[in-house]
């Protein structure tokens, strides 16, 4: 369900229509608010995004394709992120149509990860990151183009997991290789570019002084922990862009 707070921090109302009839879902994947106050629900396993109002009522459904995350664009249409089994990784719709969609021109593994990869929109551009590498990329002219990485050391996932094309061997590795990270999710400000690896810290790099800094949620939310360091590579400067 999703809880709308008001500012004086007491419940306003919640959103919990579970089932299978219109305005009815089984399992939320993500969800946005659109300027207007409306909320969207991605609900992947029935590849759909319903909308309701602020107040919990139900408004419209639009069709789109399964993925792991959304991103509702500026002039209303729809971004999907794709990391299943498909030759695209990302796809945006309107009105339930796929409008344009894209794909990196060399063959890697897309693989199911619980939250894994995220999409926005900033400064009317697409950005992404893949949770087969630890690249953020910025979709342009529909190709995708590296913008920035980032080296957790030993955190990094071998490179046997990132050119492993079996859903099984990858989802094995990945259980075996507790240390790892993926990217989880991404946002960017201003200033500062926030990354969500798979474990209980959030990544912070301050894209003035080119560095980032690493928190724990669980432990010590107020504290860098400088345990692992985190290294940065910027691609012919074109991450400026920013």
């Amino acid at each position: 369900r999703i809880f709308i707070i008001n500012r004086d921090g007491m419940l306003h109302t919640e959103i919990n229509h579970i089932g299978m009839g219109p305005g009815e879902y089984s399992k939320i994947t993500d969800f946005e608010v659109a300027a207007n106050g409306d909320v969207l629900l991605y609900c992947s396993n029935e590849q759909k995004v319903l909308t309701y109002s602020c107040c919990g009522d139900f408004i419209s459904q639009q069709r789109v394709c399964d993925g792991t995350d959304i991103c509702l664009l500026r002039n209303g249409d729809i971004a999907v992120y794709r990391n299943i089994y498909s030759d695209t990784i990302a796809s945006v719709y309107r009105n339930s149509k796929r409008h344009s969609h894209y794909r990196f021109e060399d063959k890697r593994p897309n693989i199911v990860l619980q939250n894994g990869g995220g999409i926005i929109e900033f400064n009317n551009s697409l950005y992404l990151t893949n949770p087969m590498d630890y690249n953020i990329y910025r979709f342009e002219d529909e190709r995708i183009t590296p913008i920035i990485g980032f080296d957790f050391a030993e955190k990094n996932m071998p490179k046997e997991m990132q050119q492993e094309q079996d859903l099984r061997r990858i989802l094995k590795m990945i259980h075996e290789h507790k240390r790892i990270y993926y990217i989880g999710s991404l946002s960017i400000t201003q200033d500062f570019i926030l990354l969500r690896p798979s474990d209980s810290h959030f990544i912070i790099y301050d894209k003035f002084e080119e560095c980032a800094y690493r928190f724990n949620k669980i432990r010590n939310p107020y504290s860098s922990i400088l345990s692992s360091p985190i290294y940065t590579t910027g691609y012919d400067n074109s991450f400026a862009g920013f």
